[in-house]
């Protein structure tokens, strides 16, 4: 998984991390990781906020409440109409 991290910034393709997260969590289980390739994106791009709601529902999904009410509470000063994350 590093190995695959480390191309994705070599390549620039930081696109990819959220691809991978996704495959990694959905498909693979492999939670940390998955949350690793998540935060990495959110790393270089601090201010996606689609990136950011992804990463707070997965943390949510796994009972990480404290940094996914954090980044809610981020995600829904950008987007207070979001009715389905302010539920979440």
């Amino acid at each position: 998984m590093p190995a695959i991290l480390n191309e994705i910034e070599q390549t620039g393709d930081y696109a990819l991390c959220l691809k991978l997260g996704d495959a990694l969590y959905y498909n693979e289980g492999k939670v940390e990781d998955a949350l690793s390739a998540y935060r990495r994106y959110l790393k270089k791009f601090p201010t996606d906020h689609k990136s950011k709601i992804k990463l707070a529902r997965v943390l949510g999904w796994e009972k990480q409440y404290d940094e996914a009410s954090l980044l809610f509470k981020e995600y829904l000063e950008k987007y207070p109409e979001d009715d389905a994350a302010r539920l979440e």
